[in-house]
């Protein structure tokens, strides 16, 4: 029986590796110096890129961006998910695609090996990791994770099946106390924390009921052991946390995503079993709770009671409205998580049992019940199986740039200099009619590292920063909406000024349609399928009340030439954040209707140099 179990879990670690290798290919590593170029993950790798200019310049992992968005505060706060990919790109150095690549990939590969070590942890067999690994892979491939990878969520399934497992094996320790196991739980939970915020409240919904039912019986150098493993984490994530502390006045809503108030919906998806590998989880682990007795107190807590706090929070979270910062509904992919380990742990546990004689009772009745569960779960899952077998293997991720994009970026790069910005209109989510600018990828997070700039739209058109306000695309233009506002000449040119936009790069039918009613403001300089390139009749200046001259650079701002304007007054066409410094008084203030102050100063000097940094 261990034999077949061994070559049953080598065939399916060959198929999952092969998988892998199919999705995330090296014959495109080796065709294209690109990132992979859709969804997210062209703004993970500008932030990697961004975060390793900032590691080298100062040791920090948080900085001002001034290419996106007038200038920013690059923070925990956002991006909230590029913490590995900045490791990977300040361990393995800036330019590292390959490197990049192979973190993404990695993503994918991992999930289920970690689910395994998490269900071994609990019963100490490698048939247990079996059981949970093959379970995973079949998650993985068949279910949201390779669909959340795709989007670019790489690190979240990553620090997911991470906290999961960091959760069983501290849970296990408070049953059974071991360094091995304390450090081994700890490491994990510090690098899934790091990872991605949402780790520390899954840690917190499976431990928390673990440490509760332990606490009496532990003696004081437990306690202190366990409360060490928080502090370490707190300690380890500090050059991440403290900063978005510090910055958290830029924070605008993180309400955007993964709330869903059709609670009712969605606990139909499960019954009707529209994702059936869910539903199939969710039967298999009801009939496994009978068997899972041994495990353990804390460890029965940290699953059981885990997943139900997982399930309640992610089914039920979005009715109340103060959850909804913690966006409820990603916590779908713990919950399974913690269903699969619960399933290969309750299995192991009752061939463990049945392997006694003489067979009681309660052993005929388990084994029932837990048949017919799984065999439930086996029947509404095959059909998926099957069905992704036939169209096996997933079309590779994109590592490639349409050819109207690469001329794009062909013709900024020679014509864009450091007078002035582009406007860049950039496509996300919403159906616009036919017009795809951009066919099957997101390019613009790439744009200062192919076409070096500094653009307004981009990285993302739904950051959760208050400098979301200078977004356009999506039918957005600085909080309006050009389909049913009308934008015209005087509101583009205000804007203009604002933010010393000398270039636009549109494609909407509103925006294309003001520029050909405006040609000899927007002068027409190239098109590229849907893009047109614009040059506007404006003259360049950094400055919104006075002159000036800014050579900008990460953490930097280099002003020279300058002259102020009324009163003495000189404000930069720039953002403030509490963080940046001078050797002149710097203070913010507000213009127009964008919601961040700018930098102002009163009787500048000709030349100063603004930094960024804490102190």
């Amino acid at each position: 029986m261990r034999a077949v179990g061994v070559v049953v879990t080598g065939i399916v670690f060959i198929w999952h590796a092969h998988e892998t290798v199919s999705w995330c290919p090296p014959a495109i590593w080796e065709q294209t110096k690109l990132p992979f170029t859709v969804n997210d993950h062209p703004l993970h790798y500008y932030y990697s890129q961004l975060t390793a200019d900032f590691f080298s310049r100062r040791h920090a992992f948080w900085g001002y961006d001034p290419f996106f968005m007038a200038g920013y505060a690059k923070s925990m706060i956002f991006p909230t998910g590029c913490t590995m990919p900045e490791l990977v790109a300040v361990v393995f150095g800036r330019d590292s695609v390959s490197a990049f690549r192979l973190w993404v990939a990695s993503c994918l590969f991992l999930p289920p090996i970690l689910l395994g070590l998490a269900a071994r942890s609990l019963t100490r067999s490698w048939g247990a990791f079996g059981l949970s690994f093959c379970t995973g892979v079949v998650w993985v491939w068949c279910g949201w994770p390779v669909t959340y990878v795709h989007w670019g969520m790489a690190p979240f399934i990553l620090a997911v099946t991470a906290s999961v497992c960091s959760g069983t094996v501290l849970a296990r320790w408070l049953d059974q106390p071991s360094y091995p196991r304390l450090v081994m739980g700890g490491c994990l939970a510090t690098l899934s924390t790091i990872a991605h915020p949402c780790s520390p409240v899954i840690l917190l919904l499976m431990l928390f009921p673990a440490y509760l039912v332990k606490a009496r019986a532990m003696r004081w150098r437990e306690h202190c052991l366990a409360w060490s493993v928080p502090l370490v984490v707190i300690i380890c994530w500090s050059p991440w946390w403290l900063p978005a502390l510090v910055l958290r006045e830029t924070l605008g809503t993180t309400e955007t995503g993964f709330v869903n108030e059709k609670i009712g919906a969605r606990l139909l998806e499960l019954v009707q079993a529209i994702y059936p590998e869910e539903t199939a989880l969710l039967v298999a682990a009801a009939g496994m709770l009978v068997a899972l007795r041994g495990i353990g107190r804390a460890a029965f807590c940290a699953v059981v009671l885990g997943s139900a706090q997982l399930f309640v929070l992610t089914y039920f979270g979005s009715a109340v409205p103060w959850i909804w910062k913690l966006q409820p509904g990603r916590y779908t992919q713990p919950f399974y998580a913690a269903l699969i380990i619960l399933i290969a742990v309750g299995w192991w546990r009752l061939i463990g049992e049945l392997t006694q004689r003489p067979w009681r009772v309660k052993h005929w009745g388990k084994l029932a019940l837990v048949t017919v569960s799984s065999a439930l779960a086996v029947l509404l899952v095959v059909p998926k199986v099957v069905g992704y077998l036939n169209y096996s293997p997933h079309p590779p991720l994109s590592a490639e740039l349409p050819s109207n994009v690469l001329e794009l970026i062909e013709d900024l790069r020679e014509r864009v200099n450091s007078s002035g910005r582009v406007l860049f209109e950039d496509r996300a989510l919403a159906y616009l009619g036919d017009r795809d600018p951009f066919p099957g990828v997101n390019p613009s997070a790439l744009l200062p590292l192919l076409a070096p700039g500094q653009y307004i739209g981009g990285p993302y058109l739904r950051t959760h920063l208050k400098t979301n306000f200078t977004q356009v695309g999506d039918g957005y233009f600085f909080g309006r909406d050009p389909y049913n506002t009308r934008v015209d000449r005087n509101t583009f040119q205000r804007y203009a000024k604002l933010y010393n936009i000398r270039w636009a790069v549109l494609w909407s039918a509103p925006l294309t349609r003001l520029a050909d009613q405006n040609s000899e403001f927007f002068r027409q300089q190239g098109r590229f399928g849907y893009l047109r390139v614009y040059e506007l009749d404006r003259r360049p200046n950094w400055a919104v009340v006075g002159s000036a001259d800014v050579r900008a650079q990460p953490d930097r701002l280099e002003v020279t030439a300058v002259r102020p304007g009324v009163d003495g007054v000189l404000v930069l066409s720039y953002h403030w954040i509490p963080t940046l410094r001078s050797s002149v008084l710097i203070r913010p203030l507000r213009m127009e209707d964008d919601p961040v102050p700018f930098i102002a100063l009163d009787n500048p000097p000709e030349q100063f140099v603004i930094e960024n940094r804490l102190w």
